[in-house]
This record gives C-alpha cells, sequence and structure tokens, in this order.
C-alpha cells in the first residue's frame, strides 16, 4: 500500500503585542511571512484581551477579525494564494512582496490600548 506523505509543517512566526507607554506595541512591525514556506503568524500578549481586525476589508488569511483571549496566544492560519494578492504590492518582480495593515486593541484592567502594525507576505 503507497504510504501518504505527511502534511507539511507549519512554522509560527511570533508577534509579541505589549503595552508600553500607553500604547501597543508589536514586536517585529512588520512580521515578515513567507507563502511558500509555510509560515503563519503567532500573536501572543500577556496582558488582557486582544481583538485584531485587517484594515480595508483585506487580509491575506480566511479571516479578517481574530479575537485572543487574556494569557492566550492565537495563529493567523497560512495565507491564501489568492488572497495575499489584494495587499498592497512591494518588492520586485522576481520577489514579489504584498504588504497589510492590520488594527491591534488590548483592552485590560488598565485600559484600552491601540495600535497598527503592519504585515508583509513574500510569495
Amino acid at each position: 500500500m503507497p504510504k501518504t506523505p505527511a502534511p507539511p509543517c507549519t512554522v509560527q512566526i511570533p508577534v509579541w503585542l505589549s503595552v508600553e507607554k500607553g500604547k501597543v506595541v508589536a514586536t517585529p512591525d512588520p512580521v515578515h511571512i513567507r507563502a511558500g514556506q509555510n509560515e503563519e503568524v503567532m500573536w501572543r500578549s500577556a496582558e488582557g484581551v486582544v481583538d485584531i481586525k485587517f484594515k480595508r476589508g483585506y487580509s491575506p488569511f480566511r479571516r479578517l477579525d481574530f479575537h485572543i483571549p487574556e494569557g492566550c496566544g492565537l495563529t493567523s492560519g497560512l495565507p491564501e494564494v489568492p488572497k495575499i494578492r489584494t495587499g498592497r504590492k512591494k518588492g520586485t518582480r522576481s520577489n514579489p512582496q504584498y504588504r497589510f495593515d492590520y488594527g491591534v486593541v488590548i483592552k485590560s484592567r488598565r485600559g484600552r490600548f491601540e495600535t497598527d502594525p503592519g504585515l508583509v507576505v513574500d510569495c
């Protein structure tokens, strides 16, 4: 009986969300992932509930919105090639890249904090 190949492993690229001086800081910003290398984003925060929403209705993922309960992390899932091309194109012809902007809101006991980091997908 022929063996079924194992599915490719996903690689989680971490983004740490923290509140510093009254504002959310995303590290790294922008985060870079490679579509052809099975990379996905892993957002984490040590403080509060996190809501993430991609801007202008464009996301390289299946969803536009992500909700992260306090003390948890969440992965984006793999980018979908047709959706990647909805981002703002940058890079070169031989190394195309697409940029997406997203909003982050952290709601904690200290208050509500926001920022608008970026995501770059290499194709």
